[in-house]
């Protein structure tokens, strides 16, 4: 079925997107409560089922593939290329710009181990900021979190966003160029896999694109 016959379906806002967005959550919130609790994740359901893919790693898919069929009826339904990137842009900057500000202003001085001035006078404090680029996200503030099994980390979920941002861009690009189409689209994927495969060993952040780039494209 063409992306256009589902968009102007009368039944498209009848679906369980939500519900699959709160299967996902409990996935991902289950599979961190293990590093949280005791370090690692060795023990984890999913991971002891299958040695390496966690529950995490599937919510976070289910994730990227929700997101890359809405954000391609987003771009399809845009006027232009502007309106398509404001959205995007106020989809993720104003709530992680939010997020990080409560962070380092709020819930650190109140979680540090440290005094107030010795946490305000910490150039740590002011570097975790940058996480509101989404491209240099920091996961530290100073005496935070200091004792937790998983030592230190705060918000670890926030590594997606620089991916999702790139996303964004990518499908821009492709519908731009066509390749959104139907047939298009299944070759890319395909040749995106055996790529992703072949540079599994070597270059780590471009696997971790294309692989989210297929979620994101298995629309």
């Amino acid at each position: 079925m063409r992306l256009s016959s589902i968009i102007n379906s009368p039944n498209f806002k009848n679906n369980n997107f939500d519900f699959i967005r709160f299967i996902a959550s409990f996935f991902v919130i289950l599979s961190h409560s293990f590093p949280l609790s005791y370090g690692n994740n060795q023990n984890e359901p999913l991971r002891l089922l299958t040695g390496n893919v966690t529950l995490g790693s599937v919510g976070v898919y289910i994730f990227f593939i929700i997101s890359g069929f809405l954000i391609t009826i987003s771009f399809v339904r845009s006027k232009n290329l502007l309106i398509y990137f404001i959205n995007r842009i106020l989809r993720i900057y104003p709530a992680v710009i939010l997020v990080v500000l409560l962070t380092v202003f709020v819930f650190g001085p109140i979680l540090t181990q440290y005094s107030i001035s010795e946490y305000f006078s910490n150039t740590q404090t002011y570097k975790y900021l940058f996480t509101a680029t989404v491209f240099d996200v920091r996961y530290n503030l100073p005496g935070v979190y200091k004792n937790n099994p998983f030592s230190s980390t705060l918000n670890g979920s926030l590594w997606t966003l620089r991916f999702e941002l790139v996303m964004y861009i990518a499908v821009a690009i492709f519908g731009l160029i066509g390749i959104l189409k139907g047939r298009i689209i299944t070759i890319f994927v395909i040749l995106s896999t055996i790529v992703a495969a072949l540079i599994k060993y070597y270059t780590s952040s471009i696997n971790g694109i294309l692989f989210f780039l297929q979620s994101f494209l298995g629309i």
